[in-house]
């Protein structure tokens, strides 16, 4: 089984991220069969990247406000 994150850039120029989890079955009569499953995972990349960038807005407004202390 593989698992792996994707981007996709549909028809319509817009990106979707996905999740994917891929694998091979061997069935009893030795066919070879490929499974899958695939989830968009687009809303949580968006809100991981906010989360990022709120969490270096305030690292940048602490480091700002400590500068600030220090030459009161």
């Amino acid at each position: 089984t593989q698992e792996i994150e994707e981007t996709v850039r549909l028809p319509d120029g817009s990106v979707r991220h996905q999740f994917a989890r891929k694998g091979a079955m061997i069935a009893s009569d030795g066919s070879l069969y490929l499974i899958g499953s695939t989830t968009d995972i687009t809303e949580l990349k968006q809100r991981e990247a906010e989360l990022s960038e709120a969490r270096q807005r305030a690292v940048l407004a602490d480091r700002a406000k400590s500068e600030f202390l220090a030459n009161m």
